[in-house]
């Protein structure tokens, strides 16, 4: 059993920690490596809204690092946490951009686009 730390976690910035665009950064599989070998938790991060948490997840895994989609923490996955943890109720996402898959009971978009999402 890897030891104990003092750490709650670690946020792993993506692009520009981890990588710049297509390019791993030096020592960047090592130390995700130890991180995972002593137990500390961990999420990458990233504040893009352009790929999935799968698409990033898996350029993670290309540079070498293992990663799945769930340790993978975009804006889209952090609204759609917060939407769940206020539970029932009426929420609006009042936006310019296109729909976000979220999962969320009884909420709704507002803007150009008026659905409820599922």
């Amino acid at each position: 059993m890897p030891p104990k730390h003092e750490l709650s976690g670690i946020l792993f910035d993506m692009d520009g920690v981890l990588y710049n665009s297509d390019h791993l950064i030096a020592g960047a599989v090592d130390a995700v490596a130890w991180v995972q070998a002593q137990g500390i938790p961990h999420l990458f991060l990233t504040n893009t809204t352009s790929r999935s948490r799968a698409v990033l997840a898996e350029k993670l895994v290309a540079f070498g690092i293992q990663a799945s989609e769930t340790e993978t923490l975009t804006p889209a996955a952090a609204v759609a946490a917060w939407l769940r943890s206020i539970g029932d109720g009426q929420v609006v996402l009042d936006s310019a951009i296109a729909p976000l898959n979220l999962t969320a009971s009884r909420c709704s978009q507002s803007s150009q686009y008026n659905r409820s999402l599922a």
